[in-house]
């Protein structure tokens, strides 16, 4: 009379999908290496580092993935890999010399 065909389907079994699975263990041993009693703090920076980390099966990261190219960088890519090596004194020296050369930005008022 309706034509209502009933599907019969299993329940949802988080398990069975290992994927998730396993990125959901991976993020929370990274968030238990933390340290920190507010997990919800320490979460964005935890997924930066997984979404910036070279997937060996693919060779690539999953921001690559996403952008098309590298374009997520981690705090030491900012620094120059020639200045590594050098000794004490000379990184003073350049340190020096480039802190003389920044110029002070005047403050400005946006209120009415």
């Amino acid at each position: 009379m309706f034509s209502i065909t009933k599907l019969r389907t299993t329940s949802y079994h988080a398990m069975a999908n290992v994927m998730v699975e396993r990125m959901r263990r991976t993020t929370k041993q990274a968030l238990m290496c933390q340290n920190n009693i507010c997990w919800t703090d320490t979460l964005p920076v935890v997924l930066f580092g997984m979404r910036t980390v070279l997937k060996e099966g693919i060779q690539a990261s999953c921001s690559e993935m996403v952008y098309g190219t590298p374009s997520l960088r981690i705090a030491g890519q900012f620094f120059d890999p020639s200045l590594k090596s050098i000794p004490e004194s000379t990184f003073l020296e350049h340190l020096r010399s480039t802190m003389e050369k920044l110029t002070p930005v005047p403050a400005s008022s946006h209120s009415n």
